[in-house]
């Protein structure tokens, strides 16, 4: 009953929330920066959840599969129309 664990090796990143969404910054090289650079939120987001709230949602339906989907969310130049 009393034997010893070993300790999970578990990485901390640097979390901030705004509009109802956790960013995390994964470079542990550049923490510091985390707090410097502003987030990527947008005026109308900022304004829609200052009336709605965190229970705001947003949702689209789209004409195509998880597949093509998560292939879109990867790469980034991709992300406007995804």
């Amino acid at each position: 009953e009393n034997e010893k664990r070993t300790p999970s090796p578990v990485k901390s990143f640097e979390v901030q929330s705004e509009v109802g969404i956790i960013w995390v910054w994964t470079d542990p090289d550049t923490n510091a920066l985390s707090k410097l650079i502003p987030l990527p939120v947008s005026p109308l987001l900022k304004r829609h959840h200052e009336v709605f709230g965190d229970e705001c949602v947003y949702m689209r339906d789209l004409p195509y599969g998880f597949e093509l989907l998560g292939e879109n969310l990867s790469d980034l130049s991709h992300l406007p129309f995804s």
